[in-house]
């Protein structure tokens, strides 16, 4: 199904835009995205895929391939800077190089969250990753109303969430 000239529904997936038209619609007037509760998968655009960058490559694998492997995921291919991951729930994540040479830095306000099947796997996966060297960033736990989280930084830095927020009864 296409909702606009550069979206177009695919499968199902976990790393996803709510709302892919922004503010200004295509015809240009002005619209409001809609409450979460009217988010259906027909509005949503899903990203391609993701880049983590690192500064010691062989360190980082060492990282991700058992934190992905935990979550159904697994390497795809390699890229002439990086591995591709595919992950379970569809998303695909690639660890890098910087293309341009330079240091790889963790963006500030950037953070990457896996949501989870299982309310457990949070606290599991964020003692994996802990156990692999991450650093803790905000234990496992319930956020308000929005489910149980925690967070964790990378060997290089960078901002990773693991969430479950149960499914709602229809």
């Amino acid at each position: 199904m296409t909702i606009g000239p550069d979206f177009a529904i695919g499968a199902k997936y976990q790393i996803c835009v709510v709302w892919a038209r922004g503010p200004t619609g295509y015809d240009g007037t002005r619209q409001q995205p809609p409450p979460l509760s009217l988010i259906t998968e027909d509005r949503m655009a899903c990203l391609g895929y993701t880049c983590i960058g690192t500064n010691d490559f062989d360190h980082a694998l060492g990282f991700y391939d058992p934190f992905f492997a935990a979550m159904g995921g697994k390497r795809l291919m390699p890229t002439p800077n990086g591995i591709l991951y595919a992950l379970e729930s569809g998303a695909a994540i690639m660890v890098v190089r910087p293309y341009d040479g330079e240091r790889a830095t963790p963006g500030n306000g950037t953070m990457l969250a896996f949501r989870v099947a299982e309310r457990r796997e949070v606290a599991a996966l964020h003692a994996l990753a802990l156990s692999l060297g991450g650093s803790c960033a905000g234990a496992p736990g319930p956020r308000a109303e929005w489910g149980e989280f925690a967070y964790l930084r990378d060997l290089d830095g960078n901002k990773l969430a693991i969430f479950h927020r149960p499914q709602k009864a229809a």
